[in-house]
Formats: structure tokens, sequence, C-alpha cells
């Protein structure tokens, strides 16, 4: 087997890895804690050479407290790329905003921007940093009431991830 030489140099980057599998409010999701561990070998393996001290893993966060803080510190020092990826529960609030599922995440609309990690603090973070401007990709466990079907219509559609400044996303 040959020595595989990393695909960049990550020393001035930062990648922030967040995953919820248990919850208080809504179902577990098992293969999130798996999903989790795996990024942040690959990111840290030989293929991509990620310095293990430019990974932060943030594994069950209870709620949201000062993660809106911490992240940003984290992301602060970056001048190169800005990775953020999370594994769990996404849900839309009241205001048609996503919402990343913490351990206390709760189901009503209303109470999910209070209980989760909103996505407009990522962008904001991932934003504030001297870094390339960000391109995202998310993906998050299915919730409740989450595809609609027949029988349980959504009154609010997912917004997909995008690329652009804080704020609102545009409407597609």
């Amino acid at each position: 087997m040959t020595d595989q030489r990393p695909l960049h140099d990550y020393g001035r980057s930062r990648a922030v890895l967040i995953g919820t599998w248990d919850y208080t409010h809504l179902t577990s999701v098992a293969a999130a804690r798996h999903s989790l561990n795996r990024m942040y070998r690959l990111l840290t393996g030989p293929r991509c050479g990620w310095p293990e001290d430019r990974v932060a893993v943030l594994p069950n966060e209870p709620g949201p407290g000062d993660l809106s803080d911490r992240l940003l510190d984290l992301f602060e020092d970056t001048t190169d790329v800005a990775l953020f990826y999370y594994v769990g529960h996404g849900q839309i609030d009241d205001e048609d905003q996503l919402c990343l599922g913490l351990i206390g995440s709760r189901t009503e609309p209303h109470r999910r921007a209070t209980t989760s990690l909103p996505f407009t603090a990522v962008r904001r973070a991932a934003w504030a940093t001297a870094a390339p401007p960000p391109r995202w990709s998310c993906s998050t466990a299915a919730s409740p009431g989450w595809p609609p079907t027949a029988t349980t219509p959504s009154p609010v559609p997912p917004k997909r991830c995008w690329s652009g400044p804080p704020g609102p996303a545009p409407t597609p």
C-alpha cells in the first residue's frame, strides 16, 4: 500500500462537527453517532489530512445555551476552509427557518428555534471568518410530519441550505 498525501493543508481551516442521536422530545437517531464518528475519522485520516486540533466535535449538545457563541469562537481564526457538518433531526420553525436538533429540542413549531440550534447561527459564524465564502450542503434526519404524506400534510416546506450572506434564505 502506498502513502497517501493529504488533499490540502488544512492548518488554517476549521471543521465543526455536530451530531445528536439522543433526544428528549424527538425520536432517537442511533446512526447519527456512527456518522459523526465516521466523518471525524475521514477528515483526520490520511486521505483528507485535517489536523486533529482543527476539527471540533460537539456530540449530543443538550440545548442551544452558548452554542452560537462557541461556533463564533471556533470559526474565528479560520482563513481557509470553514466546514460545518451536522447529523441529527432538523425541523422547520414557525418562521420557516431551519433548526438543527439538540437533545432538548421541542417539536412545537414556536419552540423549535429556542430549544434547537438555528441554522442562521451557523451561517453567521461561518460568514464571520476570513475564509472564502461558505458552500453549504445539509442533510438532516426526517422529523415527525416530514416528509408530508396525503394523511399528514405539512404546512411549512423545508428550506434547502444555501450559499449566501447571513439573513433569510431566498425564496425558491
